[in-house]
């Protein structure tokens, strides 16, 4: 379940904090974050091991972003979570 930024919400920083629910039994989680809700092409697509993931790159001002993350565990990755979008300042 994702947390923040809230869907549909403008940020006050175009380097956002994404956070979202633990998985029990999680190794990793992938987050993906686009400009189009097909993720077609990535602005940011890592791996991390913790329920945030702190952006190191500037994303574009004035633009809807759009997010999602999936847990990895010993059963291989599950679905992906719902599609939520922000605005950057």
């Amino acid at each position: 379940i994702l947390s923040l930024p809230i869907n549909g919400s403008y940020v006050e920083t175009t380097k956002p904090t994404f956070t979202w629910e633990q998985v029990p039994g999680t190794s990793n989680y992938n987050i993906q974050v686009a400009l189009s809700p097909s993720f077609s092409s990535t602005a940011i697509k890592k791996t991390v091991t913790s329920t945030t993931y702190n952006t190191t790159i500037y994303l574009r001002s004035g633009k809807t972003y759009y997010w999602r993350v999936r847990a990895n565990g010993t059963n291989g990755p599950s679905k992906w979570s719902d599609v939520w979008s922000f605005i950057t300042p």
